[in-house]
């Protein structure tokens, strides 16, 4: 069943989340491995308390992403009309059973039609090499489809969005929109994500290095 926990503002957020022994959806594909930015065994020591996370807060892509989040959230509210949009900022969701894995969301979604809930993550990216902007031709990079995954495990949600406002170095500003249903490939992707996560959080409980890579 769907938990949620809801703060007041930013800093007491920061401290609940802190204040959970799990994991969250940006460290999803970190935790199973698969992350360009993050490796499982630094994910290990920070939830180990052997390690402190790096402070991006002062990056500029990270604060251009801050800025800009609403504005992407306003385009995907503007051209789906059919869905009420909403974003709780504060709010922590987690499946009762399952407590450790738990999200923030970006947006969250409801069809008046039909009463179904939905997940929206967005993002702002520069993709700087051919290979890059490969990875957002009719898919999404790895290490956010692993987001999409963690969230469905965390809300049980069965629609999902990626929308995404893609930088070129000439200033042009791409919106791009990715669509997801927990159909049965989905569902099977969401099943090694969440024994992959599971097995992380074992490594963690018991103060064991993972192996420096699994196979998935």
């Amino acid at each position: 069943m769907e938990s949620r926990l809801t703060y007041g503002n930013r800093e007491e957020w920061l401290k609940g989340r802190t204040a959970i022994h799990g994991i969250g959806a940006s460290e999803a594909a970190a935790a199973a491995g698969a992350s360009k930015r993050t490796s499982r065994t630094s994910l290990w020591r920070i939830k180990t308390g052997q390690e402190k996370a790096t402070d991006l807060s002062g990056n500029e892509a990270v604060q251009r992403g801050i800025r800009m989040e609403g504005a992407v959230r306003e385009m995907f509210k503007g051209l789906h009309p059919e869905l009420i949009v909403v974003h709780r900022p504060y709010d922590i969701l987690f499946q009762t059973e399952t407590p450790w894995l738990f999200a923030t969301l970006d947006a969250e979604t409801l069809d008046p039609a039909t009463g179904e809930q939905g997940v929206v993550e967005i993002k702002n990216v520069q993709p700087r090499t051919r290979e890059d902007w490969a990875e957002w031709e009719g898919r999404i990079p790895d290490d956010y489809y692993r987001q999409l995954l963690h969230q469905h495990l965390a809300t049980k949600r069965n629609r999902l969005w990626l929308a995404a406002a893609l930088y070129r170095e000439n200033g042009d500003v791409i919106y791009r929109e990715y669509a997801f249903e927990a159909d049965a490939g989905f569902r099977a992707d969401a099943k090694i994500q969440f024994e992959s996560e599971k097995l992380f959080m074992e490594y963690v409980e018991r103060r064991q290095m993972p192996p420096l890579q699994i196979t998935l």
